[in-house]
């Protein structure tokens, strides 16, 4: 995946707009001093320009520039803090990592969750959705309480093969009760590479996008530890 750079390089980059304001200032600055120039060279000797006018205009001038001075070391420190923010998180690239996520990669029959149960529950629904939202498979889960992994074949209720693709699960678990269990899911995966959207770094982990906050845990691949 091509990761997106963190500025623009100098060939191609935007003009800012303090850098678009700072161009149109100085046109206008440019008109004006050729209309003072004009004006001085044709006055009425008897009746001189009154200075006032032209003072005050340079000083509206001069507080223009400033004020555009400032908007445009503001939009530099912007730009570093995005390159810090594009560096860092590029340094997961290549990391396995635990993340908040109920989504996962349905490939070659084989997708993978795991849900946290805050305390053991009586009854533990696993629903599996479609792209669009449809229940394609309900099942049960493991009612102790912790860490546990579910694996699913891409078979539905009906046992049918279902395409490749990305699906949610849910995780319903109830006390003998009836009260609602606190649920977590999240996805194991692989780091990718890097996205900016919407002013945001956003991680792709199995071809799914998901923010740096989502992370949980960076972990040891998984090949790597079953070989250990």
């Amino acid at each position: 995946m091509e990761i997106v750079p963190s500025i623009n390089s100098p060939q191609n980059a935007p003009q800012s707009k303090a850098d678009g304001a700072a161009s149109a200032l100085a046109q206008d600055f440019d008109t004006f001093l050729a209309l003072l120039t004009t004006q001085l060279q044709y006055q009425d000797p008897l009746e001189p320009l009154d200075s006032k006018d032209f003072t005050q205009q340079l000083v509206s001038f001069s507080g223009v520039e400033q004020q555009i001075a400032a908007n445009k070391n503001l939009e530099k420190l912007i730009e570093q803090m995005a390159a810090q923010d594009v560096s860092s998180s590029v340094a997961y690239i290549g990391k396995e990592i635990v993340a908040h996520s109920n989504k996962a990669l349905l490939q070659d029959g084989e997708a993978k969750w795991g849900y946290y149960l805050d305390v053991q529950a009586d009854t533990v629904d696993i629903i599996i959705r479609d792209s669009v939202g449809a229940t394609v498979l309900k099942t049960t889960g493991n009612k102790e309480a912790g860490d546990h992994d579910f694996v699913w074949d891409g078979v539905d209720e009906f046992g049918n093969q279902l395409p490749d693709g990305y699906y949610t699960m849910e995780v319903v678990a109830k006390t003998a009760s009836g009260t609602t269990i606190k649920t977590e899911t999240y996805v194991r995966g692989l780091v990718d590479g890097v996205e900016r959207v919407g002013g945001d770094n956003l991680l792709s982990v199995n071809g799914l996008l998901m923010p740096i906050d989502n992370i949980q845990a960076i972990v040891m691949p998984q090949e790597a530890s079953e070989g250990g």
